[in-house]
């Protein structure tokens, strides 16, 4: 049985549009990519699946290359989907972000780029439960 309770997140705490700026506009988006600054961390993330499997990937680029690459598997096709791959791939940009923001305090910001639109807007709407 599932517990409904009245709010996910507090209505009194900050809500993550908030404290996260989530655009929904290609362009912006593109051109922010474009002009990122020598102290950004992009990290592009896409959930896929192929062969029966279903996974995503985490590439992170700053100063015009490539830092780091991860590619993982998370289940069989019939299992889970694709959406749960996206939210995944952002979830683990989102950790990387914190730690390497964390290391470079003041000196970095980051950037996590996703082409889940559905994504975006479940990760920005965190005060709807399922069900609801």
């Amino acid at each position: 049985m599932e517990t409904i309770e009245a709010f996910t997140v507090a209505p009194w705490h900050h809500s993550i549009t908030e404290m996260v700026n989530i655009t929904t506009d290609r362009e912006t988006a593109a051109t922010k990519c474009a002009d990122a600054e020598e102290t950004e961390l992009q990290m592009f993330t896409d959930g896929s699946w192929g062969n029966g499997t279903v996974g995503y990937s985490v590439v992170v680029w700053t100063d015009g290359m490539v830092k780091n690459h991860v590619q993982r598997t998370i289940g069989l096709k019939h299992r889970v989907n694709v959406y749960i791959a996206e939210l995944a791939a952002i979830m683990e940009a989102v950790d990387w972000s914190s730690v390497l923001l964390e290391l470079n305090a003041g000196r970095w910001s980051a950037t996590v780029y996703s082409d889940s639109m559905a994504a975006v807007r479940a990760i920005a709407n965190l005060r709807h439960q399922s069900g609801q």
